[in-house]
């Protein structure tokens, strides 16, 4: 057995949209790699935490709140994979929401 209750895991995540950012602004980086630049966050949550497990190469909706210096993926936190099916409904009104809100 594997007690997950005090384990962290920490991602980093290339931002490739903000939608709409909070009154601190989000707290993210440049890094470069090879010959593009990428913005990038370091977002972390409890390996207990029932948020999806973030996949490589795919690409989520994050909304909650940047606490500091850490965005945490927490119970106040959204986190939800933005399909690449573009006839996909979910696709349709996330492209929507996004261009709607956009900052």
């Amino acid at each position: 057995m594997i007690d997950e209750h005090l384990t962290l895991l920490t991602y980093t995540v290339e931002v490739l949209q903000i939608i709409q950012e909070g009154e601190n602004g989000l707290k993210s980086e440049k890094r470069n790699i090879g010959n593009k630049e990428y913005r990038v966050i370091e977002p972390v949550k409890s390996a207990a935490c029932k948020s999806p497990k973030l996949v490589e190469n795919n690409e989520y909706l994050f909304m909650g709140r940047d606490k500091g210096d850490t965005y945490w993926l927490d119970k106040t936190s959204f986190v939800k994979l933005w399909p690449t099916d573009l006839n996909n409904a979910d696709k349709i009104k996330l492209d929507k929401f996004a261009r709607k809100h956009k900052c």
